[in-house]
């Protein structure tokens, strides 16, 4: 964000991290970057507090992070050689402004044979990412094709965030 012109602070929000099953995934990660949002808000009510969630689906399968190699292994296999969505909420907070919204990219992973994946989970890379990859660090070796914005796949739609915080400023 500072290289945009947005000095930042990075603080914890204290949530239980719960995607809730009975409404349109859009919408509950949506839910989820609010709660860390209103979260931080609390203790910080003078700043502009912004919360991030992402996920990656494929068909109805939310994929968030892997608990552990074994999941990491199956998150891979199965985006292998198929395409998949990612979801990126933002919630942007101020004293008398919430904006909330998500944005959705399309990735496409290339065939991913055992060596690649075996090379790939030995990094300690997939582990805290959505989906078992990141797309600005090795798991670049993963990606075919993608349909949507780099950044949001990152986990931050940076130009959406950008002209938000620009109408925050007035």
């Amino acid at each position: 964000m500072e290289d945009i012109g947005f000095p930042f602070t990075i603080a914890c929000a204290e949530i239980e991290e719960v995607l809730q099953k009975d409404i349109p995934v859009e919408k509950a990660i949506e839910q989820i970057a609010l709660s860390k949002a209103q979260n931080v808000f609390l203790r910080n009510p003078e700043a502009i507090v912004l919360g991030c969630d992402t996920v990656v689906c494929y068909g109805k399968e939310v994929l968030g992070k892997p608990k552990d190699k074994d999941d990491a292994y199956r998150m891979l296999k199965m985006l292998s050689g198929k395409t998949h969505r990612v979801i990126s909420a933002v919630a942007l907070l101020q004293k008398g402004h919430c904006d909330v919204f998500h944005d959705v990219s399309e990735v496409t992973f290339y065939d991913l044979d055992d060596d690649l994946i075996s090379y790939y989970l030995s990094l300690d890379e997939p582990y805290d990412k959505a989906g078992s990859y990141g797309i600005q660090g090795k798991g670049k070796l993963l990606v075919k094709e993608l349909r949507g914005d780099y950044f949001s796949v990152m986990g931050l739609p940076v130009a959406k965030v950008y002209r938000l915080l620009k109408k925050y400023e007035k």
